[in-house]
């Protein structure tokens, strides 16, 4: 990560990151999680962790370059989608998520 994660002031926030994914991946998902008291917890990390947060913001409408080289990029996380707390100063658990392709045969 480069930066912190930072309050745009209108109920969003952006996170600034170095990442690298190669071009298969279409589906793409950011999100911040806090617990309530704003320090670390590797309870954050495990599936179904949301359950845990006292904050939890997320953006599919992101936009990665996923061709294989290392990329700089700001992302924009809100409740816009789906979320729900506030996200306060101190640490967070980001997470970035991308998915290949699925085919699925339906008889």
């Amino acid at each position: 990560m480069i930066g912190p994660v930072r309050d745009n002031g209108d109920g969003t926030t952006s996170v600034t990151v170095r990442y690298i994914c190669e071009p298969e991946f279409d589906h793409r998902w950011v999100s911040a999680k806090q617990v309530a008291d704003r320090h670390p917890d590797p309870a954050l990390q495990g599936e179904g962790s949301s359950a845990a947060s006292a904050a939890w913001w997320q953006s599919h409408r992101q936009d990665f370059t996923c061709d294989g080289a290392w990329h700089s990029d700001t992302f924009l996380i809100g409740t816009f989608e789906y979320g729900f707390g506030a996200l306060e100063r101190g640490q967070a658990w980001i997470q970035f998520c991308r998915m290949s392709p699925v085919a699925i045969r339906v008889a």
